[in-house]
């Protein structure tokens, strides 16, 4: 494919779609293209930013300088770049990005693709007040129906065409496998960990809740992110925040399982990167986490937050899974060298 890409994003800070498009960008064949642009609408030098990583890799990154809502400056702004740098082929992520590429009339050849990681409707009910969230999801709803829709996962898929008859292409996100060297067996601690924004959306309260039940005293449970409930006081000396972290991709290998009850996720990066290290999974009940386990019974299992009792007997089950078992399962399901070749071939083709 001898085509000029570009990816556009509201901004390139650190979180879940930033990271799933850098594992992309990261892995080959996009790692080796020659003609790639990541456009931030957001300034780089932003906090937390991932520029640097993305330049690192090679491709080319620019911003509009831009954190405003006005679709139709953006949207000129995205036209301009099209035609003056010949781009084949746009792959937009996030309602500012999706709202203005719809806004365009497609330029000759050029194809307009959009990855939705989201349940929009729910997610944004959830961050936003009650009518921001209807006018967004309403806007962000026609703006699809203008472009080709890539689902990070099934879940996400069924969703959209059920709830909005939006049909979509799935691919699901993946994470580069990392071997785990470090593996927490020289202690009889055994160490949880939840990596991701602390809200109410996460369930993070309920996660502690859960957690404070359990009577084993060799128990602990890690928090890291940022958020809300980093400054209440949690009456469990088991439980440890440990804030926003840069260097998550080096301690996490410290620990035993990856817990997560979160109620609304599109494939969620967190689980894939401690999966990726072969750190198994306890992930609430809802269809994005049944996806997952459903690939293997190595990648871990469910938790029902309103049975008492399971947490423990999930805890148990995730310490039986065989972390070379779960690695071959992984590379073959969910690693970025997947996902890579599924987006490669599907704009090749079209």
């Amino acid at each position: 494919m001898n085509t000029n890409l570009l990816f556009i994003i509201s901004s390139l800070k650190k979180g879940g779609p930033v990271n799933q498009l850098y594992e992309l960008l990261s892995t080959y064949p996009f790692l080796t293209h020659p003609a790639i642009t990541v456009l931030s609408l957001s300034p780089l030098d932003i906090p937390n930013s991932r520029s640097y990583d993305f330049l690192s890799l090679g491709h080319k990154v620019v911003s509009l300088q831009f954190d405003g809502y006005n679709f139709y400056k953006i949207a000129t702004r995205i036209k301009q770049y099209i035609r003056e740098n010949n781009i084949d082929n746009v792959i937009s992520q996030g309602i500012r990005a999706d709202i203005s590429l719809a806004l365009l009339s497609p330029e000759n050849k050029t194809r307009y693709f959009t990855i939705l990681h989201n349940y929009i409707g729910p997610d944004y009910r959830f961050t936003y007040k009650k009518y921001i969230a209807l006018i967004m999801t309403f806007l962000h709803t026609i703006a699809l129906k203008r472009l080709k829709i890539i689902a990070v996962s099934e879940s996400v898929s069924e969703f959209i065409l059920k709830k909005y008859n939006l049909r979509s292409i799935v691919i699901r996100n993946g994470v580069t496998t990392r071997e785990n060297h470090s593996k927490n067996t020289l202690t009889n601690c055994i160490k949880l960990v939840y990596v991701g924004i602390i809200d109410k959306r996460k369930r993070v309260h309920e996660l502690i809740s859960c957690f404070s039940r359990l009577k084993h005293e060799n128990l602990t449970l890690d928090i890291i992110g940022s958020g809300e409930i980093q400054n209440q006081a949690i009456k469990n000396d088991n439980v440890l925040f440990l804030g926003f972290r840069n260097d998550v991709h080096s301690i996490l290998p410290n620990y035993n399982i990856f817990v997560s009850f979160s109620l609304y996720e599109g494939l969620p990066m967190a689980a894939l990167e401690a999966l990726s290290m072969q750190i198994p999974c306890i992930l609430s009940d809802i269809p994005p986490h049944r996806e997952i386990i459903s690939l293997s019974a190595n990648f871990g299992c469910i938790y029902d937050i309103n049975d008492n009792h399971s947490f423990e007997k999930a805890i148990e089950y995730c310490l039986s899974i065989e972390p070379s078992a779960l690695k071959i399962d992984y590379d073959k399901l969910l690693s970025s060298a997947v996902m890579a070749s599924a987006y490669y071939a599907l704009i090749d083709n079209h």
